[in-house]
C-alpha cells in the first residue's frame, strides 16, 4: 500500500466517544471535547489510535477534537492491545475540557 492507502484507512477508520462527553468550541483551540457530566478518574474516553502492522498508528476519528495543554492535562494515553485510548487521569468535572499532554506520545506524531 501507498500513502494513499493509510490515507484512505485513516480516514474510515472510528472510535465513539464516551456517552459522558461532547465536542463543543473550545477556548483552548477551535474544538475540543468537554465533560457532559462529572467523570470519574480512569474513565475510557475514546480510543484514539489503531496500530496496524505495516503503517503504524493509524489515527481514529475524532481522536483530533482533545487539545493540547502541558500544565492541565486531565488525560492520557494508554495503550490497550492494539489501541491507544484516552483515559482520565483524575475527576473531570462537568463542562471541563478534556485536555492531554501531546508531548507524552510522541511515537503518534
Amino acid at each position: 500500500m501507498n500513502i494513499k492507502s493509510k490515507l484512505s484507512i485513516q480516514t474510515n477508520a472510528r472510535a465513539e466517544l464516551a456517552d459522558c462527553v461532547s465536542m463543543r468550541n473550545s477556548d483552548v483551540h477551535g474544538v475540543g471535547i468537554f465533560a457532559d457530566v462529572e467523570i470519574e478518574a480512569n474513565t475510557v474516553i475514546q480510543k484514539t489510535h489503531l496500530e496496524h502492522k505495516q503503517y503504524g498508528w493509524i489515527n481514529l476519528i475524532p481522536n483530533s477534537k482533545f487539545n493540547h495543554s502541558k500544565i492541565n492535562a486531565n488525560c492520557k494515553l494508554v495503550q490497550n492491545d492494539d489501541f491507544k485510548e484516552l483515559v482520565t487521569l483524575r475527576l473531570i468535572e462537568k463542562d471541563e475540557e478534556i485536555l492531554a499532554d501531546y508531548n507524552d506520545f510522541p511515537e503518534l506524531e
